[in-house]
């Protein structure tokens, strides 16, 4: 892996899976990757973590991000499949019509 991750600066980026991923700096810092690609592109962004590597979700704590749901994987005991979604909100243009006074 790069020391910056440059695989989510395109806005078309609308999912994330990680399966198993890194901890410590390199998490916090693909975190804060992501973060900064929303704020530079806002929208829906869903993120797929699956088998935490413990029980300290950090993914948890971000307010830009939600847990939507954890879902059991059906074959692994004790394995978790989290889904988060971005609370970053997409801009929205006006377009109601103009009335003229």
């Amino acid at each position: 892996m790069a020391d910056k991750p440059t695989w989510l600066e395109t806005p078309s980026t609308s999912g994330v899976y990680l399966f198993n991923p890194f901890t410590g700096d390199v998490l916090t810092a693909v975190q804060r990757q992501i973060h900064r690609s929303l704020l530079d592109q806002p929208r829906k962004l869903t993120l797929f973590y699956m088998n935490p590597l413990n029980d300290d979700d950090t993914f948890l704590g971000l307010p830009w991000l939600g847990k939507q749901r954890e879902l059991p994987t059906g074959i692994w005991d004790g394995v978790r499949f989290v889904v988060y979604e971005s609370c970053i909100a997409s801009p929205v243009l006006d377009q109601s019509p103009t009335v003229a006074t």
